[in-house]
């Protein structure tokens, strides 16, 4: 089945990255959630994780608001934005349990019950990754590591679950290619990534009111990609053309299976175009983002936070403590 045919399709946007001086990975994932609400896509079928915890952070001089542009004042964040896991909640653990699992919902190390995607054998797939990386590494808040040879293997158990017909991976980091190392023989899945072997993802300028670069390039071209539909290329095939290297300063990198390709598995509309907001997975039943029954009659408060909200929370008071001043403000 080709994937302009798909029931449903669902979005996943991470940013991995820990302290507020990655800003820039965390509003990567801001500006693709903010591309597909332009794009008409629903917000229940959208998954996202702020590694950084940039929105409410206490670094955050502009707090409540996440800016994606370097010369704009514009918050990217919609008052019905969800955003599913931030901060220390952002780890390997969950990325494996919320894309793999079949329950209605499961118990993370931190304790919340988080839903499962609720995806099924006739459901599109898009995976957004932005963070720290290296060759055949992805970090997840500079502590643990997705390799290569794991990510081949958790989308090959997806396939195996009938959780995708077929699946999207977008990736900005530095080296992003060589996480597809292990791709060949992979199912119906199909790559796009923001750097080749030896060269790093690049920040584009920063915002004089943050302090820091809010975006990286291939992130900030994708965004623009995904709203300008004149600009952006009709194939998969044909996307890296317009990710220049005078713009990026490395190369952009695609992969997709060589054989039974239909003309809409390479369609770029067929991946991001709006479908119904009412959606079912195939397991799991209507997916309601606010709870997650485990019986009809009793509800369970899901770990999730409006983003829009956290403008009102109050900011950790910090230690004067030289080790907890360090841990505040450490860098790679």
């Amino acid at each position: 089945m080709d994937v302009g045919k798909g029931r449903t399709t669902w979005f996943v946007g991470a940013g991995t990255s820990r302290y507020f001086f990655n800003y820039r990975h965390s509003a990567d994932v801001y500006a693709f959630h903010k591309a597909l609400r332009g794009l008409n896509v629903s917000e229940r079928r959208i998954i996202t994780w702020d590694g950084a915890d940039i929105v409410g952070g206490p670094l955050n001089p502009s707090r409540g608001d996440v800016f994606i542009d370097p010369s704009s004042w514009e918050s990217a964040l919609k008052d019905d934005m969800i955003v599913q896991h931030r901060g220390d909640s952002v780890s390997l653990a969950v990325m494996k349990d919320t894309l793999l699992l079949k329950e209605t919902s499961f118990q993370s190390m931190y304790g919340e019950l988080t839903p499962v995607l609720p995806t099924g054998r006739d459901s599109k797939l898009v995976i957004f990754l932005s963070g720290h990386g290296g060759e055949e590494f992805f970090k997840f808040h500079d502590q643990e590591e997705l390799d290569a040879v794991e990510m081949a293997r958790i989308i090959m158990l997806m396939h195996l679950e009938r959780k995708f017909d077929k699946l999207l991976l977008l990736i900005d980091t530095c080296q992003a290619a060589t996480m597809a190392k292990y791709f060949e023989g992979l199912p119906s899945t199909f790559f796009v990534a923001s750097s080749l072997l030896g060269e790093n993802s690049y920040a584009l300028q920063t915002h004089e009111g943050v302090g820091l670069s809010v975006v990286d390039r291939f992130s900030h071209r994708l965004y623009s990609l995904m709203l300008e539909k004149r600009k952006r290329p009709k194939l998969l095939s044909s996307l890296t053309s317009l990710f220049p290297y005078e713009r990026l300063f490395s190369h952009v990198y695609s992969w997709y299976p060589s054989q039974n390709l239909s003309k809409n598995d390479l369609d770029i509309d067929k991946w991001f175009s709006s479908t119904p907001s009412e959606v079912t997975g195939s397991s799991s039943g209507h997916w309601e983002p606010w709870s997650s029954p485990i019986a009809p009659s009793a509800p369970v408060e899901v770990r999730q936070y409006r983003a829009a909200d956290t403008a009102h929370f109050t900011p950790p008071k910090l230690s004067s403590s030289s080790s907890v001043m360090k841990d505040q403000f450490s860098v790679e």
